[in-house]
């Protein structure tokens, strides 16, 4: 066994080292849709005019919008059904902001 440890320790090490890594890269890799809005998709309604109703939120072009809704949602194209729900990148409020905005409202 000594004789193994002294001819790999290096590898041995290096494979521990990854092994922990990947496991806390794992961990780290959260899924962050939760800090974005859902919305459910009305009849009529595209990315296009979904991107025009928030542009004013997010300050990205409408084909940046698009696109980072299709790779948030893991779409292949630019159809969407009614019904649907999409995450789109405009920040949710935080349950925090939301009571004190509530606290300040009933003053």
């Amino acid at each position: 066994m000594s004789l193994l440890w002294k001819k790999y320790s290096y590898a041995i090490i290096l494979v521990i080292l990854s092994f922990i890594l990947g496991i806390t890269m794992i961990f780290q890799l959260d899924d962050h849709s939760d800090n974005y809005t859902h919305i459910t998709v009305s009849d009529g309604q595209s990315l296009w005019s979904i991107a025009n109703t928030y542009k004013m939120e997010n300050g990205m072009t409408k084909s940046d919008f698009i696109k980072w809704v299709q790779n948030e949602n893991h779409l292949v194209s630019t159809n969407i059904k009614s019904g649907q729900t999409i995450i789109i990148p405009i920040k949710t409020k935080s349950k925090e902001y939301n009571i004190q905005q509530l606290a300040s409202d009933a003053k």
